[in-house]
C-alpha cells in the first residue's frame, strides 16, 4: 500500500511539474513576443536615425562643396584672387570629406539593428529554447542599455568640456549653451535607475 501512495506520489508530481513548465514555457513564449516586438521597434528607430544622419551629413557636405565652388568662381574678383581660389578649393576638399564621413554612417547598421537580426535568428522551438531565448533576449536589453548609457556619458562629457574650453577660450554663451548640454546628459545618468 505504501508502495502504490509512493507511485501515484510521483506520478502527480511529475503532472504537477510538467504542467508549472507548460505555463512556464508559455509565459517566457508570451516574454519572447514582447522581446521581439520591442526589439523590432528599436531597429526600426535605429535604421531611420541612421538614414537621417546620413543624409544630413552627406547633404551638409554637399552644400559645403557648393559653398566652395561659389567662392572659387568669385575669386577673380577678390583682391587676392590666389588666396580666394586656395580657399575654395580647401572649403570644397572639406565638402567631400564631411559627405564621404555620411557614407559609412548610412552604410553600418547600428548595434539595435543588429541585435534585433541575431535575436531573430535565435532558435527557440522547444522549452530549453524559448527559455534560453528570453534569456538572450533579457541580456540583448541589458546590453543595449549599456551601450545608450555608456553613449550618453562620452557625450556629456564631450559636451561639457567643449563648453567649458569655449566659455574659456571666447567666453561665448554658445560654450554655456555646450556645458548646459553636457551637464543635462551627466545628470539623466546621475538620477536614472540603473
Amino acid at each position: 500500500m505504501k508502495r502504490i501512495i509512493f507511485v501515484l506520489a510521483i506520478f502527480a508530481f511529475g503532472i504537477a511539474a510538467g504542467s508549472a513548465e507548460a505555463v512556464s514555457s508559455q509565459d517566457y513564449a508570451a516574454l519572447n513576443e514582447r522581446i521581439f516586438s520591442h526589439l523590432e521597434l528599436l531597429k526600426n528607430k535605429g535604421e531611420t536615425a541612421r538614414a537621417w544622419a546620413g543624409g544630413v551629413t552627406i547633404g551638409l557636405g554637399a552644400l559645403t562643396g557648393a559653398g566652395g565652388l561659389l567662392v572659387i568662381s568669385s575669386a577673380a574678383s577678390s583682391s587676392d584672387p590666389q588666396m580666394a581660389q586656395s580657399l575654395g578649393y580647401g572649403i570644397v576638399a572639406l565638402g567631400a570629406l564631411v559627405a564621404v564621413i555620411g557614407i559609412p554612417i548610412i552604410a553600418i547598421p547600428s548595434k539595435s539593428e543588429g541585435t534585433f537580426r541575431k535575436y531573430s535568428a535565435y532558435r527557440g522551438v522547444t522549452g530549453d529554447e524559448i527559455k534560453a531565448k528570453a534569456q538572450k533576449g533579457e541580456r540583448d536589453f541589458r546590453d543595449l542599455a549599456d551601450v545608450s548609457k555608456r553613449d550618453r556619458i562620452l557625450g556629456g562629457g564631450i559636451d561639457t568640456a567643449m563648453g567649458i574650453g569655449y566659455v574659456l577660450y571666447s567666453g561665448s554663451y554658445y560654450g554655456a549653451f555646450l556645458v548646459g548640454t553636457g551637464l543635462a546628459y551627466l545628470l539623466i545618468d546621475l538620477f536614472s535607475l540603473p
